[in-house]
Formats: C-alpha cells, sequence, structure tokens
C-alpha cells in the first residue's frame, strides 16, 4: 500500500466546473461510466425490479410486506439468486423472465404500435437500420413519456462531443439495456437528415470478441445485454455477461482475469472516467477503483511527484441536504481516485458535462 498521505478532494459544483473533459480529450482521453439512474424512471430501479421478482413467485401483497426485512438481511444481487432457484428456471429462460420484468413497465406505457417501434429502436446496431423518421418517433416517445430520463441530455451531450472531437473514447455501460446507445442513433440519424443511412458513430461492445472500428466510439456493456421481445438471437444480446445474481457478481470478483475488468481497468487506468447513474455501492467497482488508485499514489511517489493531486474520476449525484453529509459522501470516494461534481437537480446533467467539455 502506498505510505502517502490521504488527501480528501473536495468535490465540485455544477456551475464551478469548467474544461477538464476538454483537457483530458486533448491529452490522455476520456471516458463515461453509466448506471441504472441514467435510464429511471423508464427503466425501473434494483429494489423495484427484485420487488417484481418476488411477486411473481408469490403475489403482490406478500412481495410488499417481506421485501423491507429482506432487503436489510440480503443484498439485491442475492434475492435475484433466490428468484432464480425458487423459479427453477434455466438461466437463458430466467434471462428471458428478467427482460420481461425490465420492459414491463415501459411496455404499459406505449401502445402497440409504438412499442413495436420502439423496440426495432432498443434492438438497432446503427442508425441506418431504421430512417429519421423513426428514429424521431423513437425520440418523441422517450420525451412524451419519460422526459426526466438523465439518457436523453446524455446522448445530446455524447453527439455533440463527437462533432467537436471531444468524444470520450469509450462509453462503459452497467445497464443490462440498450437505451442510451439506441438515443445516440436517434440523435445521428436526426441530425444528419439529408442521409437516409447515415455513418455509424458506435462500436456495439457485448463481449470479447466483438467488431470493433477504430474510427468509432466504443460503447461496451460491461454487464452483459438481455433480450428483447422479438429479438431473441445471441447475436443481439449477450446472456453469458450478464451480472444480476450473486453468483455473477462473485466470478466476475473471484477471477484474475475477467472480460469485465479487463475492459474496465484498460479503459480507467491512466485516463479520466465520468460515472453517472451509479450508486458507488458495487464492490466489484470500488475494488477496481481502488487497485487502479493506489497503484497511481505508489507511482506518483516513485517519481518524487508527492504532492500532485490524483483524483482523476468524476462522480455526478445530486446535493445532498447538508454539508456534513457532503463531506461523509466526498471522503467515502476519495481514496478510489474519485470527485463528486454536485448537481442541484438532475436536469443539470446534459449542462454539465457541455461545461466540462467546453461546448
Amino acid at each position: 500500500m502506498s505510505t502517502m498521505p490521504l488527501t480528501i478532494k473536495k468535490g465540485f459544483t455544477s456551475t464551478t466546473i469548467t474544461d477538464v473533459l476538454r483537457q483530458r480529450a486533448d491529452s490522455s482521453g476520456w471516458a463515461l461510466c453509466v448506471g441504472a439512474g441514467t435510464s429511471y424512471p423508464m427503466f425501473p430501479d434494483w429494489y423495484s425490479l427484485v420487488t417484481g421478482l418476488v411477486e411473481k413467485d408469490a403475489d403482490a401483497a406478500i412481495a410488499a410486506a417481506i421485501m423491507p426485512n429482506l432487503s436489510k438481511g440480503f443484498g439485491l444481487d442475492a434475492l435475484v439468486q433466490a428468484a432464480q432457484g425458487r423459479s427453477g428456471l434455466t438461466p437463458d429462460d430466467f434471462a428471458n423472465l428478467l427482460s420481461d420484468q425490465l420492459y414491463s413497465q415501459l411496455k404499459q406505457k406505449l401502445t402497440v404500435p409504438e412499442w413495436k417501434m420502439f423496440r426495432r429502436g432498443l434492438s438497432a446496431f446503427r442508425p441506418g437500420d431504421m430512417t429519421p423518421q423513426m428514429w424521431r418517433s423513437f425520440s418523441n416517445a422517450v420525451a412524451t413519456h419519460f422526459p426526466s430520463v438523465s439518457a436523453i441530455q446524455i446522448a445530446d451531450v455524447v453527439v455533440k462531443s463527437i462533432e467537436s472531437e471531444t468524444a470520450p473514447v469509450a462509453i462503459l455501460s452497467f445497464n443490462a439495456e440498450p437505451l442510451l446507445y439506441a438515443l445516440i442513433n436517434a440523435r445521428v440519424s436526426v441530425a444528419r437528415t439529408r442521409d437516409h443511412s447515415p455513418t455509424a458513430v458506435l462500436n456495439r461492445i457485448t463481449r470479447s470478441l466483438s467488431n470493433r472500428n477504430a474510427d468509432l466510439l466504443s460503447f461496451v456493456f460491461c454487464h452483459g445485454l438481455l433480450p428483447i421481445e422479438g429479438h431473441p438471437s445471441s447475436d443481439w444480446h449477450s446472456l453469458d455477461k450478464l451480472v444480476f445474481s450473486e453468483t455473477d457478481y462473485l466470478q466476475v470478483a473471484n477471477s484474475g482475469f475477467t472480460w469485465q475488468s479487463s475492459t474496465f481497468f484498460d479503459t480507467c487506468m491512466s485516463r479520466s472516467t465520468v460515472f453517472i447513474g451509479l450508486s458507488f455501492s458495487d464492490p466489484n467497482l470500488r475494488r477496481w477503483l481502488g487497485i487502479m488508485h493506489q497503484n497511481r499514489l505508489r507511482e506518483l511517489q516513485n517519481i518524487g511527484k508527492t504532492g500532485v493531486a490524483s483524483a482523476p474520476h468524476y462522480w455526478f449525484r445530486t446535493m445532498p441536504a447538508t454539508a456534513e453529509e457532503r463531506d461523509w459522501i466526498e471522503a467515502a470516494v476519495s481514496h478510489l481516485g474519485v470527485r463528486l461534481v454536485w448537481l442541484n437537480s438532475w436536469s443539470e446533467v446534459g449542462s454539465t458535462l457541455k461545461r466540462m467539455l467546453g461546448i
């Protein structure tokens, strides 16, 4: 372990942070890492997802009664594992059940024609897989039914960053659904209305063998990708990479090498990463960042740069009610090399990213 003293790095506010990502884009590059919060409330949070699984096993009244105590005694990944065991389903069939739970709320919100169009957009590999008008309908459905989803703002900024040559080197997704990926495709198609087959901007990475074009931005589904109704092809989803159950998490955590860990290390080791929509309670995420940060501190110490600031990563979070809570949150991630970017509300995600990119 490093003998350098730990200095807790104070966070920024959405209005005080400027140009830091533009500086990174011009040097080592930067990355974006998104979690379930970027798709909420279009898709359920973990607690709601597990509650739905309990309801499948019993009923809504029983689930409401037992979930508070179950979630206090066990991690949600352990409860997913329990749901799979109680269901008696094969891993692939249980993945389809998870998919049904994930998409059920969205499907209920949309009309039948909207849902057919929407699932086609979610399953599209590139902008040219649908016409600009279809992509407009896709985007309008999101904006109409779920206007607060921050993935809308993030997609806008990603497309602008590509146009301004300040794009991230990669987007890492801890979600098992492709909303942000689809919204980026939609923005590209609509922005280039003269071309009915606009050029792809994303590599769609679901496993180590996925095709990569060096000229495209890699969008990596680190926690796998659930199937979606009407698109059962194994070329589309990646059930073997899903990280939902406790067994999945333990396999990633205890293995000396996994595709997820190698991808995360390769992306984040030597460049800044912006985390949006994550709680920082994921033990694997904390472990990986902790390893990288301690290595960075040791290397700085070895070359005599003990006074160099070392908190290269940024975590978007809404401002807590008290200064004491804010200080504790900052201290809880400082040893991982992470600084807070405090937002007054999630509506500031897009404008804050633009400020950081100088666009």
